[in-house]
């Protein structure tokens, strides 16, 4: 968590720095530690009031109150009060856009039959009158587009919204567990069977990779927004990454009994950005991995086009429903779960598809609910 915060620092984020506050302060409070969640929401609280982040002002206040409503009553009033101003503020300013609009929308019709009016009573203005339509009409069409524009704009930015939302609250899990597991194998160390040991540090080393993984892709996704990645393209063996990524992912497989098959030629070489080709198979593999069935086989295949290779996943597990196929070809799908309950974020295909869009490539999904998925890519050939 320091380190995301230092991240978030350096990059001058301050709506990365008030999630990660409010994290530290959601931790702190589940930990018993009142007076340091108390701290934490305050820093939320201030930087949200400093950059108008209405709804984590709104977050940071009801966690100081929880915080505070036992041991400090008073304070813990002063907070349900401002949360309660603050509600009621962001409603009336909801309510007067509502009356704006509708004022707007009055005056466009208002205006609209004038000059039906005008057109009715005056033929001789018939030219002067179209003419003015014509204007109306082009203004009318700058207004969607305009409106357009700022939707697409509302809708991207409420992706960036929900997507930090959502990954700050899925850290948690494996943050939570680690401390858990951690706790619980201090304690009863000493009689513990080294099996149980085994099997905790296992565990805790898969909550790990998790968690790095979520934190890797969030960097991308980051540097991505900001325009700091760079593709550096050099020759790599295609097959060698494919084994290295395998057993990145060979304890989650085995705790699963899965065997995943590289069928990848040997002496096929790409020349392509080697770190976002592994990180979009991590990703892939991952996914293949947490929603195969128990016993159940994974393959890796690659198929040769005229200047690419494509390589595939496959598994066959769950499957994606429609109605998320859907969500994930249009972009961040959060939220699905595993065939054993792992959580999945979905910022890991999103951002598999913003790396292999830099270089004009795209993921192609094919599944059968039920029966498995097959996602593929492509990657370019050496020369």
């Amino acid at each position: 968590m320091d380190a995301a915060l230092q991240l978030a620092t350096t990059l001058n984020d301050p709506y990365m720095l008030t999630a990660i506050h409010l994290l530290k302060g959601d931790i702190k409070l589940k930990l018993g530690k009142n007076e340091n969640a108390e701290k934490e929401y305050l820093n939320a609280l201030s930087l949200a009031q400093e950059n108008h982040f209405g709804e984590f002002e709104m977050e940071a206040l009801s966690g100081a109150y929880e915080c505070t409503k036992d041991s400090q009553p008073k304070r813990a009033l002063a907070y349900f009060t401002q949360s309660a101003a603050l509600k009621d503020s962001i409603y009336n300013k909801e309510q007067q856009a509502l009356i704006r609009d509708f004022e707007v929308k009055y005056k466009m019709e208002e205006t609209e039959y004038e000059l039906a009016l005008q057109q009715e009573k005056n033929r001789q203005g018939r030219r002067l009158l179209s003419l003015s339509v014509a204007v109306a009409l082009l203004l009318l069409v700058l207004l969607i587009v305009g409106l357009r524009v700022a939707f697409l704009r509302k809708r991207r930015n409420e992706m960036k919204d929900q997507m930090l939302f959502v990954v700050a609250h899925d850290i948690k899990t494996p943050v939570v567990s680690q401390a858990q597991l951690l706790d619980m194998t201090c304690q009863h160390f000493d009689a513990m069977p080294k099996e149980e040991i085994k099997e905790n540090i296992e565990a805790l080393k898969m909550s790990t990779d998790d968690l790095k993984d979520k934190l890797q892709n969030i960097i991308y996704w980051v540097r991505n927004e900001m325009g700091g990645l760079s593709s550096d393209h050099t020759p790599f063996g295609i097959s060698t990454v494919v084994d290295e990524v395998m057993q990145e992912l060979s304890l989650q497989a085995r705790m699963k009994g899965l065997s995943i098959a590289n069928e990848v030629p040997a002496e096929w070489m790409a020349f392509d950005d080697e770190k976002a080709v592994r990180t979009v198979l991590q990703n892939l593999l991952s996914n293949a991995v947490k929603f195969s069935y128990p016993q159940g086989v994974v393959s890796i295949t690659a198929t040769e086009e005229a200047h690419c290779y494509r390589l595939t996943v496959t598994d066959h597990g769950r499957g994606i429903a429609k109605e998320r196929m859907t969500l994930l070809l249009k972009g961040f799908a959060p939220y699905s779960q595993g065939t054993e309950g792992e959580v999945g974020t979905g910022i890991g295909l999103f951002v598999s598809q913003q790396l292999l869009s830099r270089n004009g490539g795209k993921i192609t999904i094919e599944s059968q609910e039920g029966q498995g998925t097959s996602v593929s890519f492509t990657i370019k050939k050496a020369q």
